[in-house]
């Protein structure tokens, strides 16, 4: 059997690769390197030497990882990656790849699994990369089949570049280890910290999938696909146990499926069994703005405390070319409904869709706050490689780079590489500030999180916290 390192190498400080859009948020949040730890328990529960490190919460002196790169002799290194992120982490593989020749040493995520070729042609030194889901793929390597039997693997030999077998998904995810385990074993989960989540915090899936379409979204079109697999009930329920006696001072469990609310029957059984086996835990989920009263008053007494939600648009036009599937009456509905039963909305919005002009941006600001979420966030659109809205604008010769670490501004914060003939990259980041300034900076918004604290004090450390870190965002 051969050993394994799976890294998070260093960036920009509280860089956050496993978002849905990597970048240095502004308000602290600062993801689990879930895709990782997923792998590595996978890996550990078929009996395979593994060690997960997280460089970006636990920075290691060169000269320390060097020596421990030597010193424990890996057969393969599995090094996890982004578009913002790709060219210097490309370049620290490569000088691992310089250290232990004999290693194999392969980049993993979203962007080499969008574009491999492209990948292993920006780094010659590289041994090849991994595509769409971690777990079937290193555990291929790790038992040693050839790299033209892997599942998922592009690999590279005598400076050509070959694909193994076709990509795989793990079909039934119960056969995954708990990633709560691995947190535990590998990580430090005071480290981590989401916003508009109680803290501390665990993330963990219940599913992966997501049959919906949007054009925008990265991980359906290049990692987890569009056929929902859910874990069964009863193993998710076992390990929110298993957090509850192992874990007593975690505050709140994100379920971080790419949509967590998409089978309504297994979402409201899976809250009758939560009230039936008395699991009083907080809980919160990814979800689309298409949920019932009745679910959603079953949630909340099954433990859900906050829905993310992406609303994106209330311009009916352009949620359609999005291919969102949701109205913009759906929408406030929704809204309507959460507050109804009493269930907090982090909602979103991309600025920049194709189609928008600043009027419509201006009108997304005013329907946000008409639409009162407790918290929302304010994305310029992001078009990541392999997804259709990428293709759709690069055809049209409305993306413009020259590195992907433009992706980011020079902060790490978020930034586009979208230029429209009447909306420029330059607008657009104007528009999502004052978008900032004009959702948070109200009177009225301060009033909300006051009474907020009040009702509920345990709501307090999340709110300090993460305005100490966004306020700056704000003046």
């Amino acid at each position: 059997m051969k050993k394994i390192l799976l890294l998070n190498p260093p960036f920009l400080p509280n860089y956050s690769r496993d978002s849905r859009s990597p970048a240095v948020t502004k308000s602290g949040t600062i993801y689990y390197p879930i895709w990782l730890s997923y792998a590595a328990g996978y890996l550990l529960k078929n009996g395979i030497n593994v060690k997960l490190i997280d460089a970006v919460t636990d920075p290691i002196p060169w000269k320390l990882f060097t020596k421990m790169l030597t010193d424990e002799n890996y057969d393969i290194i599995a090094v996890h990656t982004s578009t913002p992120s790709i060219e210097s982490d490309g370049e620290i593989a490569q000088d691992i790849k310089k250290i232990v020749p004999n290693a194999m040493v392969y980049l993993t995520g979203t962007h080499p699994s969008a574009l491999p070729e492209e990948t292993l042609k920006m780094f010659p030194e590289l041994d090849g990369v991994i595509k769409g889901e971690l777990e079937i793929p290193l555990l291929d390597l790790a038992q040693g089949k050839e790299p033209g039997e892997v599942r998922g693997l592009i690999y590279r030999e005598n400076n050509k570049i070959y694909s193994g077998k076709e990509s795989d998904f793990v079909r039934n995810l119960d056969d995954l280890e708990w990633v709560s385990k691995v947190y535990r074993t590998f990580l430090d989960p005071s480290k981590y910290f989401y916003s508009a989540l109680r803290y501390p915090v665990i993330t963990i899936n219940a599913g992966r999938g997501c049959k919906y379409h949007c054009s925008f979204c990265v991980l359906p079109q290049v990692m987890t696909g569009h056929q929902v697999r859910l874990r069964s009930i009863e193993d998710i329920i076992e390990e929110l146990k298993y957090i509850k006696k192992e874990m007593p001072w975690v505050k709140e469990i994100m379920f971080e499926d790419d949509t967590f609310t998409s089978n309504h029957e297994w979402l409201q059984e899976f809250c009758m069994q939560l009230i039936r086996k008395n699991i009083k835990l907080r809980w919160s989920a990814n979800a689309r703005a298409d949920l019932d009263s009745r679910t959603l008053t079953l949630m909340k007494y099954a433990g859900l405390r906050l829905l993310f939600v992406g609303f994106e648009s209330p311009n009916s036009e352009t949620l359609k070319t999005i291919k969102k599937g949701i109205s913009p009456e759906d929408q406030e509905t929704f809204m309507i409904r959460t507050r109804a039963a009493g269930i907090l909305v982090h909602g979103s919005f991309i600025f920049g869709l194709p189609g928008e002009d600043k009027k419509e941006i201006l009108e997304a600001i005013e329907y946000a706050i008409k639409l009162a979420p407790d918290s929302c966030q304010f994305f310029p659109l992001i078009p990541y490689p392999g997804t259709n809205i990428y293709s759709q604008l690069d055809k049209n010769d409305l993306i413009s780079f020259k590195k992907f670490s433009e992706y980011l501004t020079p902060e790490g914060y978020h930034s586009t590489v979208v230029n429209y003939p009447d909306l420029s990259k330059e607008m657009i980041l104007k528009l999502c500030y004052y978008a900032r300034i004009a959702f948070y900076k109200r009177t009225h918004y301060y009033l909300r999180k006051i009474l907020q604290i009040l009702k509920n004090p345990g709501e307090a450390p999340r709110i300090f916290r993460a305005y100490m870190n966004f306020r700056k965002h704000i003046k």
